[in-house]
């Protein structure tokens, strides 16, 4: 509910802690869902070719009930839902607040308002946060329909629907994936100096070699 004081409520190695042991717990649990297909050579006895094909393994058959939920349930709709409903409730907190700092450091001089430093800070976060939410929604909503239409799937009548909402919803995830540094260099003076440092030295080396 203080965004633009978060310091004061989170330190930096608390923030830490928390992400190392969130990713751990994911990672833990997405290592079982992985665990459902295995990577077979075959032979092709018309061609004479090799070539792999990915089938259901041993585990799975096994532990079916579990790998199914954790991959339908936690990782394809309990995550995405949660990210995207938290990162939207949140952002929108922070432009009120965002807003209510601004309005109220424009009436006064008081030298303990809101410096334009932390201003631009947190509309880098702002931008980054909508931008995340209108890639990850397009995604949220297709894991619900995909749960709740068995026929949109993979092998079913619905299937040339999947693999193209399964392609978008990738591309999507990339983009996101490189848009943050696009917003660093364009609102970061001191971010976009340092990057053409590097890739100056990065050009200079290169021409030594």
């Amino acid at each position: 509910m203080q965004p633009l004081r978060s310091q004061t409520v989170l330190s930096t190695s608390t923030t830490t802690t928390v992400i190392v042991i969130i990713n751990i717990i994911v990672l833990t649990l997405y290592s079982i869902v992985t665990t459902r297909y295995r990577a077979v050579c075959a032979h092709d006895p018309v061609t004479g070719s090799d070539f792999w094909i990915v089938t259901p393994s041993q585990f799975y058959f096994d532990n079916q009930q579990l790998v199914d939920s954790l991959d339908a349930f936690v990782f394809g709709l309990g995550i995405p839902l949660v990210m995207t409903v938290v990162v939207t409730v949140t952002t929108m907190v922070t432009m009120i607040k965002l807003r209510q700092a601004a309005a109220w450091r424009s009436g006064t001089s008081s030298s303990g308002s809101v410096s334009a430093r932390e201003v631009a800070l947190t509309m880098m976060l702002v931008y980054n946060s909508i931008f995340f939410v209108i890639c990850v929604f397009p995604l949220t909503m297709f894991r619900v329909a995909w749960l709740f239409l068995p026929e949109m799937n993979a092998g079913r009548r619905q299937h040339n629907l999947y693999f193209v909402i399964t392609w978008f919803t990738d591309i999507l995830s990339y983009i996101n994936a490189t848009f943050n540094i696009v917003v660093y260099c364009v609102m970061g003076s001191r971010y976009r100096q340092t990057f053409r440092q590097l890739l100056g030295r990065a050009k200079k080396t290169g021409n030594r070699k």
